[in-house]
């Protein structure tokens, strides 16, 4: 896993206020601008606020700013500016949410086999409230601009229809 700015939670930690320029790039595995991962933290203990994503970012699995993959953890007022572009799954931000996201937005452009603008899946744990896409999203076999797969609560979820090409 290649990151610009990360933590990997194993524990209590509040991370807020970062800023992920430049480029990021891997040809194997998930790449991510801001924070990707926190698979052992499932008690709301880990919460990313204020951080954003400006970089580039380029891989087979790539992640603007997200990963959120554990229940609790709790990521407000973030969003993605760069570019995406991956083999396989290309988020601008987020992936997996078992926990909290709220008050994000993706206005890089998505080039993935599947774009995602926000989100991807929302477990029975999740909440997703007040996000939005303004992003271009190019996929090969799928395009979702705001979250796919949803098990859990969804609310005030846009998009802008220049969001997708409808040539």
């Amino acid at each position: 896993v290649i990151r610009g700015i990360s933590v990997y939670g194993t524990g209590k930690a509040k991370v807020s206020n970062l800023t992920n320029e430049g480029v990021v790039r891997s040809e194997r595995g998930w790449v991510g601008g801001v924070f990707n991962g926190a698979d052992v933290i499932d008690d709301g203990s880990l919460i990313i606020s204020n951080s954003y994503n400006k970089a580039n970012i380029y891989g087979e699995v790539a992640v603007g700013v997200g990963s959120i993959s554990s229940a609790g953890t709790r990521m407000h007022s973030c969003y993605n500016a760069g570019s995406v572009s991956a083999n396989d799954g290309g988020y601008g931000i987020t992936c997996n949410v078992e926990g909290e996201m709220t008050d994000c937005y993706n206005l890089g452009n998505v080039t993935a086999r599947c774009a995602y603008g926000v989100g991807g899946q929302i477990h029975k744990t999740g909440c997703i409230k007040n996000v939005d896409n303004h992003g271009k999203l190019e996929g090969r076999d799928s395009v979702c601009a705001t979250v796919c797969n949803v098990d859990g609560v969804l609310e005030n979820c846009y998009y802008l229809n220049s969001s997708f090409d409808t040539e």
